[in-house]
């Protein structure tokens, strides 16, 4: 994943890149700027960490000094700022520079929290036991560990 492979999101295109996305998998939203250097720090362990677990959730940018309203809606104060949202809502965030591990560890509390995957997978499960289809549902379960340890 390079920045290229990141989509940028605009006011315009906000709802339907974000909101609407989130209802089918966490959307991360990177608000920077081409001026800040820790937002320039922070991108390529963002891009590293969702590209590991882009099943789950989805990254794209936002330049605060194209779009500001967005920033202004979300009381954006300084930047990097990195939200999560799910459901058509932000669910989590966290300002500055972060480690890669700290990153890491962001990601796998949403994925736990948030990720619908996870949920259908675990309601497909949930079905094949209720139905007696043992063999099925162990594969499924041993298959939806081994993509999500």
């Amino acid at each position: 994943m390079t920045i290229e492979t990141i989509k940028s999101v605009s006011e315009s295109t906000f709802v339907s890149d974000v909101i609407e996305k989130s209802k089918e998998k966490i959307m991360i939203v990177d608000f920077w700027a081409p001026w800040c250097g820790p937002c320039k720090a922070l991108t390529p362990i963002l891009e590293r960490q969702a590209s590991k677990k882009k099943e789950q959730l989805e990254i794209v940018k936002v330049n605060i000094d194209e779009n500001q309203a967005i920033a202004s809606q979300l009381r954006i104060q300084s930047i990097p700022a990195v939200f999560a949202f799910s459901d058509g809502k932000p669910v989590d965030a966290f300002m500055g520079a972060k480690s890669e591990p700290d990153v890491e560890q962001f990601f796998e509390v949403l994925i736990k929290k948030f990720s619908k995957k996870i949920v259908s997978e675990g309601e497909e499960i949930n079905d094949l036991l209720l139905e007696k289809r043992f063999d099925e549902a162990r594969i499924a379960l041993e298959e939806m560990i081994s993509s999500n340890p």
